[in-house]
């Protein structure tokens, strides 16, 4: 069986937040916010690697 890897974009916003978020843990805890990227990369790998285990199952909350 031939697994293909998708492509993420992370956009502005979204990246912003990250930011925020990695500024936030660091500042709680020296390293907290390098373990918080590190957590996030890994997921993102995974999800890129397995969207379909990530599937959304309801669509009521997507918007058109």
């Amino acid at each position: 069986m031939l697994s293909m890897a998708f492509n993420i974009t992370i956009l502005p916003l979204v990246q912003k937040e990250i930011d925020e978020s990695i500024e936030f843990y660091e500042n709680r805890s020296k390293g907290l916010g390098k373990q918080f990227l590190i957590y996030l990369k890994s997921y993102l790998k995974g999800l890129s690697a397995n969207p379909k285990t990530f599937e959304i199952k309801n669509l009521q909350f997507i918007a058109s």
